[in-house]
């Protein structure tokens, strides 16, 4: 059983974190020091990366569990953020997904950022049909932001 502790990891309330799905000792964790930051659990003293994308808390981090490389982070600034971290995913430096694996949309907006507004429920589909819908409290329909 292992046991891991970082302290001071962010300079204010820790709110959100995630393990990478594909390397075992990365986590990412995000807080309302407006970053998120990327940790090597087995020498965690400084963060491998850092992220400040938002202007305002960032509430969650989550990794795509088929791609490591994209995170996904929302925050209270309004907006979902896509980011693109070839540097520290399991994937080989440069390379970013098979091209048979990606549709043609997928990849014109490959290394895109995508911008919803918080005020939005965000529902991330777990059927491998690579969409994320958004619906506003009091609507009875989501819209497919895919």
């Amino acid at each position: 059983l292992s046991i891991y502790s970082i302290e001071n990891a962010h300079g204010q309330l820790v709110r959100d974190l995630d393990f990478n799905p594909n390397k075992q000792y990365y986590l990412a964790s995000c807080g309302d020091d407006c970053k998120v930051k990327f940790w090597d659990t087995r020498n965690a003293t400084e963060p491998v990366k850092t992220l400040e994308e938002h202007s305002h808390w960032v509430w969650n981090v989550r990794y795509n569990h088929s791609h490591d490389q994209l995170i996904l982070t929302g925050s209270s600034d309004s907006r979902v953020i896509l980011s693109n971290m070839v540097s520290i995913s399991s994937e080989p430096f440069g390379h970013m997904v098979d091209d048979d694996e990606l549709s043609d949309q997928e990849e014109q907006h490959q290394e895109e950022k995508y911008e919803s507004w918080v005020e939005s429920i965000l529902f991330l589909s777990d059927q491998h049909d690579h969409c994320i819908c958004t619906g506003r409290k009091g609507d009875g329909d989501a819209e497919d932001q895919s």
